[in-house]
């Protein structure tokens, strides 16, 4: 039949085309040992030729790689020069603004203002009251943490202190922001033009307190390189020996960083009032010219937080009090 007819003539046809490779197997196999030996050398060498070139192209990978890093890490540190707080550019709104945090650090306690400001009338009191005091730690502050200098450390050493809780010996504590909240009248703005310089492991000072508007300057006055970032408002990398300035916003705590260098913090304060100040290294205050009448007192501190006292100021009296601070307060 026709389908035996095709199943009989299939093994000739397959028999047909395995005579080549049968004789190709023989010739292989009747060629001489080094012959074979020498075919099997060559793909070998090929492999081998191919896994050198592969290796030169990565390490040529590596390279460019590396070389990659380093232009996007001088990018990095000269973005500000072209940034936020710019001449002519409009202040952002100023907040708890801020950067890295040296590790274990808390995060810096913000303040809380209203969100439009009140205007201010400048009607000086003839016989305003004087309102003295300290703000006092309550609580085991012992002395103040140290971190590791990761960079720079030939002109820092290799470790600093962390100077974000100050204490002094009879518990006063440093850098605590006082003001009177709420006053609509009062004595004219006289606060120092603010100064943020980098000298030594640290920017000076520390906190500081400026009117609405102020121009803020940034020095450098170190033998090496910082970055003076305050988000919203300027991003800036100073080299060594150069400054320069910028307009500070409306009330608020501005918080300037140097990226470079964690550990390396400053506050400015832009208050709302006249009547404002930084405690001094004895916890100590005093705030002067306060017209008669009652008052909200507000403290900040930027590891201990807020706290606050109802006060009344007398014509030419004098208020004294002692306001504590603690961790987690």
């Amino acid at each position: 039949m026709r389908r035996n007819g095709i199943f009989a003539r299939r093994p000739v046809r397959l028999a047909a085309a395995a005579l080549p490779l049968l004789v190709s197997a023989l010739a292989v196999a009747a060629a001489p040992r080094a012959c074979r030996a020498q075919e099997a050398e060559d793909p070998l060498r090929e492999l081998i030729t191919a896994l050198r070139e592969l290796r030169d192209e990565v390490r040529e990978l590596k390279r460019e790689v590396g070389d990659l890093r380093r232009d996007l890490e001088d990018l990095r540190r000269a973005a500000g020069a072209g940034g936020a707080g710019e001449p002519g550019a409009p202040p952002a709104a100023a907040g708890a603004q801020g950067g890295a945090t040296p590790p274990g650090s808390p995060e810096p306690r913000a303040i809380s203002l209203p969100a439009t400001a009140v205007p201010y009338i400048v009607d000086a009191p003839a016989d305003g009251s004087v309102l003295r005091g300290r703000i006092v730690f309550h609580g085991t502050s012992g002395e103040p943490r140290l971190v590791a200098v990761t960079r720079d450390a030939d002109a820092f050493g290799p470790t600093v202190p962390v100077e974000d809780l100050l204490v002094a010996g009879n518990d006063g504590v440093e850098n605590a922001v006082v003001w009177l909240d709420g006053v609509r009248r009062g004595k004219p703005f006289s606060y120092p033009a603010p100064v943020v310089e980098a000298r030594g492991p640290r920017f000076i000072p520390r906190v500081q307190v400026a009117s609405p508007g102020a121009v803020l300057k940034l020095v450098n006055g170190n033998p090496v390189g910082h970055v003076f970032r305050a988000p919203g408002l300027f991003n800036l990398s100073l080299p060594p020996q150069a400054e320069v300035s910028r307009g500070l916003p409306g009330p608020g705590l501005v918080r300037v960083a140097d990226d470079l260098h964690p550990w390396i913090t400053a506050y400015v304060f832009v208050a709302p009032t006249p009547y404002a100040v930084v405690t001094g290294t004895d916890g100590g205050f005093e705030l002067a010219q306060i017209p008669p009448g009652k008052h909200r007192l507000r403290v900040w501190h930027e590891s201990l937080g807020e706290a606050t006292r109802e006060i009344e100021a007398r014509t030419g009296g004098l208020v004294e009090l002692e306001v504590p601070l603690g961790l987690g307060q």
